[in-house]
């Protein structure tokens, strides 16, 4: 799972809960209105935040204006019968303060709720660590390779890409993990200080992506058999590893069908930067 998949798993879970316990707060206040025999339309009036509650954990701040004013709306047409009865001046106080609650509970609501998805997505869009394995991400490989291909435009040298591939969703959800972060940690601990390394997801299939700066062909072809080994031995299963090896500049066009993948998980992970 990428960072941003993570980020956005939490925040749904943690707006399904919000919302959980929100309806949970309303409903309560609402049933101990009742028993302590409060009007019927206060009591109404109680529950009508419920919807104004659900609008702005879903849709944010014009989801909270939307039922806060169809709220205050429904509350004044309940309150015309009591309006025609004792007229208008003794429920105007009554009316301004439930009017403006639901505006103000909506807009304010709606605001917070829309500044933290922001801030996550933010976070999401500026973070460049992988959550499953704690290498790079998708964004972090494609800026590696974009930073060593300038680089050897520079200097007129040359640098390798790697990226092997495998499919391990055979695996329950815990040992799913533990390899991951098993992989990571190893992986990191045995290349050079200089080489980087990624991890992204897509369509079921585990990407390990590899910039090996100061790399010909040769060098790539021996660290690819190295890595293979490794992996057979650490991944459970008879699984097959799908390799490819780029080096540039002689190979610019293989490198760039290399990290296509990559591109593709960060367009999944930031539709909006796309």
């Amino acid at each position: 799972m990428t960072a941003r998949g993570n980020a956005s798993r939490d925040y749904e879970s943690s707006r399904t809960i919000i919302l959980l316990l929100g309806l949970i707060v309303l409903t309560i206040i609402g049933g101990i209105m009742w028993v302590r025999g409060v009007e019927p339309i206060e009591v109404s009036a109680t529950v009508f935040f419920i919807p104004v509650f659900a609008a702005i954990v879903f849709f944010g701040l014009r989801g909270g204006l939307a039922i806060g004013a169809l709220a205050a709306a429904a509350y004044a047409l309940i309150r015309i019968p009591s309006i025609q009865t004792v007229g208008f001046g003794p429920l105007a106080g009554l009316l301004v303060s439930r009017v403006a609650g639901y505006l103000v509970f909506g807009a304010v609501g709606g605001w917070a709720v829309d500044s933290l998805r922001h801030s996550i997505e933010k976070l999401a869009r500026v973070d460049r660590t992988d959550d499953e394995t704690l290498l790079n991400n998708a964004v972090a490989f494609i800026e590696q390779v974009g930073h060593e291909r300038a680089r050897a435009d520079r200097y007129e040298s040359e640098f390798s890409a790697v990226v092997v591939n495998f499919a391990a969703d055979d695996l329950d959800r815990r040992s799913r993990s533990d390899l991951m972060k098993g992989l990571g940690s190893h992986l990191a601990a045995n290349v050079r200080t200089v080489d980087e390394i990624s991890h992204a997801r897509l369509n079921g299939a585990d990407y390990f992506g590899f910039v090996l700066p100061e790399t010909g062909q040769a060098g790539a072809a021996v660290f690819t058999d190295k890595l293979t080994n490794t992996l057979a031995t650490i991944v459970p299963g008879d699984r097959a590893f799908e390799t490819k090896v780029a080096t540039y500049p002689s190979a610019a066009d293989e490198l760039d069908d290399l990290i296509e993948t990559f591109h593709e998980v960060s367009r999944q992970e930031h539709p909006t930067a796309s």
